[in-house]
């Protein structure tokens, strides 16, 4: 592998799990807060995505890292992971706080207008990922996440 783009941001653990583990490789990579136009169509604004010399971008950290050469995530460790969605909800407990937290990611592209341009799209995934968790909240509206998950699972065949 030459050359690595990643789609994340950095105070997302699943992001940092990719970015650790193309450290650990000392594998470099360019990372962008805005979703490619590949990806955005497909999932959104899902989030680590990676492309590998420009081939099509892969989503889903376990998948990233299973590719940089790591072991596959046990059914028990994904389990555990599934858990840790339930704080995905907490988003909402401080909308102003998540919106400052994907303020401070910043875009060091070195061309000037694309490091705006960046910059001003990095906003709306922060808005996508945050409506949900208001309207859950809004609506009081509990949820397991475990299950919501699991019923998700028949679509990725």
């Amino acid at each position: 592998m030459t050359k690595v783009e990643v789609y994340g941001v950095n105070h997302s653990p699943w992001v940092q799990a990719v970015l650790l583990g193309l450290h650990e490789k000392q594998i470099p990579y360019n990372i962008t807060g805005v979703p490619p136009w590949e990806t955005f169509k497909e999932s959104g604004v899902l989030m680590p995505a990676a492309c590998f010399d420009g081939k099509h971008w892969q989503l889903q950290s376990a998948e990233i890292l299973e590719k940089l050469g790591y072991e596959a995530v046990s059914k028990r460790d994904m389990s555990a992971v599934h858990g840790a969605w339930v704080g995905v909800l907490h988003r909402a407990d401080s909308p102003v706080g998540f919106i400052r937290a994907f303020s401070l990611v910043g875009d060091c592209h070195a061309s000037l207008f694309i490091r705006l341009v960046r910059n001003y799209l990095c906003s709306f995934p922060s808005f996508l990922l945050l409506i949900p968790a208001l309207f859950f909240k809004a609506f009081n509206i509990s949820m397991d996440i475990r299950n919501a998950i699991h019923g998700l699972e028949i679509w990725q065949a």
